[in-house]
Parts: structure tokens; sequence; C-alpha cells
């Protein structure tokens, strides 16, 4: 047993996460962090951005289930429970936030645009808070990237890089 985060990560087969002596996700560590049960678990594992949205379509031409969030529309490939209407939270890790200069490079898919609030270097990644609306974006991204804070950035989530969870399971 142990509270290390990146220790139980690196070194179990198999992880229970408990909430108030109740084991609410029992996984292998990959599964824990990439497909969280609920909005708990996806906060006590690692960083993640939290966007509010409401289930439009289960079903999109694509097979993602398509949300209206408070950063616009976004297509998302895994969702715990749907039905239209339904309130929900997207959960999406900052790894998996693509940062573009130009739009010239982007897909089609949960593309947005926003304005850089802060930026912080940590050597071998890059935060970008990067605000659309009253919502903030943190993305993690190679230090390459020079976009001045209180400049225009665009982002780009991948569909399968997001989960959508019941927004009651807080």
């Amino acid at each position: 047993m142990t509270h290390d985060q990146e220790e139980a990560l690196a070194l179990s087969h198999e992880i229970a996460v408990m909430k108030d002596g109740q084991i609410v996700q029992k996984a292998a560590p990959r599964a824990i962090y990439d497909l969280p049960n609920c909005k708990f678990v996806a906060d006590f594992v690692g960083t993640t951005n939290f966007i509010d949205g409401c289930v439009r379509d289960c079903e999109g031409d694509d097979g993602n289930v398509l949300i209206e969030s408070s950063t616009g529309p976004i297509a998302v490939a895994n969702a715990v429970s749907c039905r239209p209407g339904d309130e929900v939270v997207i959960s999406v890790r900052p790894e998996n936030v693509m940062v573009h200069e130009s739009l010239d490079d982007v897909g089609a898919r949960n593309v947005y645009t926003g304005t850089v609030a802060a930026k912080a270097f940590l050597g071998e990644t890059l935060d970008f808070q990067i605000r659309i609306g009253e919502q903030i974006v943190l993305a993690r991204v190679r230090p390459s990237h020079k976009t001045p804070v209180g400049e225009t950035i665009h982002f780009s989530i991948g569909p399968a890089s997001c989960i959508a969870l019941a927004s009651q399971n807080a």
C-alpha cells in the first residue's frame, strides 16, 4: 500500500482507488490513468483538465459522443454513460492537448482558439494555461512553443484522449 501515485503507477499491476473507505475503481495502472470511471479517480491520479458539458448525440457520424461544452462542441471517444441531455464533465490530460501556432496543420475535429493566460517553463516541458471563454485548459508541450502570454493560440484534442464522466460523480 502506498500514497505515492508515481510509485503506485510504476510498480503495480493493479491499483485500487478508494474514497470514503470504498473502492471506486480497481484496474491496471494504465486503465486508471487513461480511463478513470469517475471525476474523483481522474483528479486523484495525475493532472487533468475538466471541461463541463452536455451530451448532444451519443453516436455521431464517426462513432464518437458529441458534447456541447464550455469550449465549444467536442467529440469524445470514451463515455462512462451516455444519454442525450446528460450533464457530463470531460477529462483531458494536459499532455493530450496539442498546441498549434497556426491552423494550417490542424485536423477538423476538436480544434479551438484561445489566449495564452500564463505559461511555465519546466525544463523538459512547457505548461500553457489557455483561456477560452471562462475555461482554462492546461496544455503540457515541448518547450519549443514560443507563443507569448496574451497572444492567440490554437489547440486540438483527439477524441480518443477525452473521456466523458457523469458530472454527479464529483
